[in-house]
């Protein structure tokens, strides 16, 4: 077993987030390239955040809010308000223009956001493919209790309950609420795992981890982790990737030549109109 401890401070320019990667930590995590912690943070009224329509491609964003509300639409169509619990799974593939930020609601209400959005690179046969839609409400995806705390299973399999979000990726996303509690976690040794406060205070392997703090573990069947008062940790690992990703800004392909593919639809508006 190996570990290693990570400390995410957040964004001058941008308060309420944090990049734990590729910012914090230049590697993949599994099949995990990117990670932006959104949050906590409260914000004031009629202050909103919005990101205009912007392309992806060779990619999966996963977003999740446990407060607050977000704001989706894209060039398949769809529009919707992610609230609390609920996962938006957008396969890019090979191309997808999508806008986002804060929801009309939450903009002018205001009030305390807290949340994630994840990429992961797209294995050979979801980059070169079309682009693709889930989103699953905090009924459909599966809770479950481990004492005094409950774990919200976004993706794959844990504990022999399964997400209903369809992948082809080997991995592991779930987020945990707990409060004043032990949490035995199983994991597979042939993958890697980042566990990571997105809230709150956990012990885990004698070592303290705060709000923004994490650790990477490898080789490793079993952790326990304790829970200091109230915390909220998301789990993000898997299979580590075998292709190198290579970034052009939100468009990541395998090769350079997969990369022009890219950028070339993009050019001639194959990648949709939003």
């Amino acid at each position: 077993m190996s570990f290693e401890k990570i400390n995410i401070a957040p964004r001058f320019d941008r308060p309420h987030s944090r990049n734990v990667m590729p910012s914090g930590y230049p590697k993949s995590i599994g099949p995990f390239i990117y990670f932006d912690h959104l949050g906590p943070y409260n914000f004031p009224k009629n202050r909103s955040v919005y990101i205009p329509p912007h392309p992806h491609a060779g990619i999966t964003t996963i977003s999740y809010m446990l407060a607050g509300e977000g704001n989706h639409k894209d060039s398949l169509g769809n529009a919707l308000v992610l609230e609390p619990g609920r996962v938006n799974w957008m396969n890019a593939g090979n191309g997808i223009i999508h806008s986002e930020g804060t929801s009309e609601t939450f903009s002018g209400q205001g009030g305390k956001l807290l949340g994630f959005q994840i990429w992961i690179m797209g294995s050979d046969n979801e980059r070169s493919n079309e682009a693709t839609f889930q989103t699953y409400s905090s009924k459909e995806l599966p809770s479950i209790q481990s004492g005094k705390s409950t774990i919200h299973l976004i993706a794959g399999k844990y504990l022999e309950r399964s997400s209903p979000v369809v992948t082809d990726q080997e991995l592991l996303l779930m987020c945990i609420e707990a409060k004043q509690d032990d949490v035995d976690l199983v994991f597979d040794s042939t993958h890697e795992y980042l566990i990571y406060s997105l809230e709150g205070g956990f012990e885990a392997k004698e070592t303290s981890f705060s709000t923004g703090e994490g650790l990477i573990v490898t080789n490793l069947e079993t952790l326990r982790i304790k829970a200091v008062n109230e915390v909220k940790v998301v789990i993000a690992g898997g299979k580590p990737i075998e292709t190198l990703p290579i970034f052009s800004g939100s468009l990541v392909a395998g090769s350079h030549d997969e990369l022009q593919d890219y950028m070339d639809k993009l050019n001639t508006q194959g990648f949709g109109v939003l």
